[in-house]
């Protein structure tokens, strides 16, 4: 598969182009923000006894920082199916003047591969929300964790048709909201030109189909209501294979602390936080391996200290 993955991670280039790097300050208050979602998120699933655990970097903070890695600017979250179908309407009767929902579950609001929850009090462009006609905030993100068949053979040809239709549909993605930035960095090596032109072609051809019921149609085709013994977390960061473990991995979740909060985190955090991450995934990377998240523009409408 073509990635765009590591062009995003180049701090000079994206300085180049445009985008700019958050200050340590301002990452605090998008991390402030970000413990007020999360805290109404928590309540939401207490009060309806929904599972929702810590996933990606947010797990791997909890487990090495007890918080928030230092750097970080998102937090990412992880709810099986079957509460995950359930939450966003429980969450929109509680919480929906607060905030702008998107989901593929959703009666409200628009459609988005996961549940995203966005602050309605802060401006968050990154560089492909330019031409988005919702609200853009900071965001924060639940991703659903899907059963995965038992048989090896049909195993395989799902997990390889959801990992084309996923990188169908986000092709479709990068050409619908193409702009001036991502041409810029996309533009600046003939590797990531031959990767980004055939990501925008593949995407025109694709245009037959609107974006929405494409993602819709993906959500559909990765849903799985047998239960088995193994899961995934199909568009998570490392697809279908890559984020694939026995359920025993994620359930039953384990209670940790999170910024002084009580959270949950996979049952087999080691396991998880290895596939995703390597066995050295406890050591601090230095300042250039790090994943810097440049954005467009960032405002805070209301004062948070």
């Amino acid at each position: 598969m073509f990635s765009l993955q590591e062009y995003f991670r180049n701090p000079k280039t994206q300085a180049e182009i445009g985008l700019r790097k958050l200050s340590d300050g301002e990452i605090k208050k998008v991390q402030k923000t970000l413990l007020i979602i999360y805290q109404d998120v928590m309540y939401v699933c207490e009060k309806h006894h929904l599972q929702i655990m810590l996933a990606g970097g947010s797990a791997l903070g909890a487990v090495r920082h007890s918080g928030f890695i230092p750097w970080d600017d998102d937090m990412d979250m992880i709810m099986p199916r079957w509460d995950f179908d359930r939450f966003v309407n429980l969450f929109i009767k509680e919480f929906g003047d607060k905030y702008h929902i998107l989901s593929p579950v959703s009666k409200e609001g628009n459609i988005d591969f996961f549940i995203s929850i966005i602050d309605k009090n802060s401006i968050f462009i990154n560089m492909f929300d330019i031409l988005k006609k919702h609200h853009c905030g900071i965001r924060f993100e639940i991703t659903p964790i899907d059963y995965v068949v038992n048989s090896r053979v049909l195993r395989s040809i799902k997990g390889f048709a959801s990992d084309l239709f996923l990188f169908i549909v986000r092709s479709r993605m990068i050409c619908k909201f193409r702009n001036k930035y991502s041409d810029r960095l996309f533009m600046m090596s003939f590797k990531s030109m031959i990767v980004y032109c055939s990501r925008l072609l593949i995407g025109f051809c694709s245009c037959l189909f609107p974006y929405e019921k494409l993602m819709l149609a993906y959500d559909s085709f990765v849903k799985s209501k047998k239960e088995t013994n193994m899961m995934t977390i199909a568009c998570g960061r490392n697809h279908y294979f890559g984020e694939m473990h026995e359920k025993n991995v994620f359930f039953p979740v384990r209670e940790i602390c999170f910024e002084n909060i009580k959270s949950y985190i996979p049952n087999n955090c080691d396991a998880y936080l290895r596939r995703l991450y390597g066995d050295d995934y406890m050591q601090i990377p230095p300042v250039e391996k790090r994943e810097p998240h440049p954005c467009v523009k960032l405002e805070f409408r209301d004062t948070i200290s």
